[in-house]
């Protein structure tokens, strides 16, 4: 396994940490667990990280539901520091050179990932890392693959459009789609498809996100389970969301208020119907609402005039 431990030590089930999002493949296949339970005292130790809150497992996710199928409470593991970003890059290079064979978007999933860990890192590198060639890297990293199958993911981000290939290719569509309607910021779009691979969510919710019926969730990993909850990044979207809606909203009052004053009461009737201190407030405010409606025309013409140039090409 090339770790520079040279011992494994027994650790209890119990204090691992299994982080679906670690990973790198897409599913835990049953066939394959099924034949470690019959080749047990054959397997390797399992490979985990030190970090808080505890032991993050970087490799040897079969292996740990085979023990679960055996009724074992004890596996030995090497045991590395690092915490979670090593557990992140183990699940690549470990999985790369042996045990079951890395799908497509297995590979994909682990360029992108290298690409987060290591920004420093050539095209070369990353591809050598991953078991790819650099075009292929490049390719993936660049997202231009899923332009030719999508042509709409040419107008999201091009880290969303990255992502995105990191889920089955029969998404992708639905998934553009949906980042384009809501707006998903890369850490959603990432969510997603962690979401989509993760086998403990109902296929409802998976539907939902693929129809822009739901929101994206991730899980915070403790020593007792795993806890759903909801990304920060479409909390503060979703505020922004509601401060565009009643921006909106008060232009709209604003315009029907002075639309009706304008028919129903004469300015004239200012100098008989106000006080001098509304008069005086009058003077002081009408000057700012005038110059700020005029903004606001001048924005909404040139708006209107790309809208028709964009419509004509």
């Amino acid at each position: 396994m090339g770790t520079t431990q040279a011992r494994p030590v027994r650790v209890a089930l119990a204090d691992l940490i299994v982080d679906r999002d670690i990973n790198i493949r897409d599913r835990i296949d049953k066939k394959i667990v099924a034949e470690y339970v019959h080749i047990w005292a054959n397997l390797p130790p399992i490979l985990v990280f030190r970090g808080k809150p505890g032991l993050y497992v970087g490799d040897g996710f079969h292996r740990i539901e085979a023990a679960k199928a055996k009724h074992l409470t004890h596996v030995f593991a090497f045991i590395r520091p690092g915490g979670r970003a090593k557990a992140l890059e183990a699940s690549v290079t470990e999985n790369r050179a042996r045990g079951l064979r890395l799908t497509t978007e297995d590979l994909r999933r682990a360029v992108l990932r290298m690409r987060d860990l290591h920004r420093a890192w050539s095209m070369r590198r990353i591809g050598r890392a991953c078991g790819v060639d650099e075009s292929t890297s490049r390719q993936w990293l660049h997202g231009a693959h899923i332009v030719a199958k999508v042509p709409e993911a040419a107008q999201i981000p091009v880290m969303q459009r990255v992502q995105i290939t990191t889920a089955p290719e029969q998404h992708w569509k639905a998934l553009v789609t949906v980042t384009r309607q809501k707006g998903w910021t890369i850490e959603e779009v990432r969510a997603v498809t962690a979401n989509l691979r993760d086998g403990r969510l109902p296929k409802q919710f998976k539907d939902a996100l693929l129809r822009g019926e739901a929101e994206p969730i991730t899980h915070k990993e403790t020593r007792t389970g795993s806890e759903p909850a909801i990304l920060r990044t479409t909390v503060l979207r979703k505020m922004a969301e509601a401060r565009r809606t009643d921006n909106k909203l008060a232009l709209w009052n604003m315009l029907e208020i002075l639309g009706r004053l304008r028919l129903t009461w004469d300015p004239v009737t200012l100098l008989t119907d106000l006080t001098s201190d509304e008069l005086d407030h009058v003077i002081g405010a009408v000057p700012d609402l005038v110059e700020y409606l005029q903004t606001t025309l001048t924005v909404a013409r040139k708006g209107r005039e790309l809208r028709v140039v964009g419509a004509k090409s």
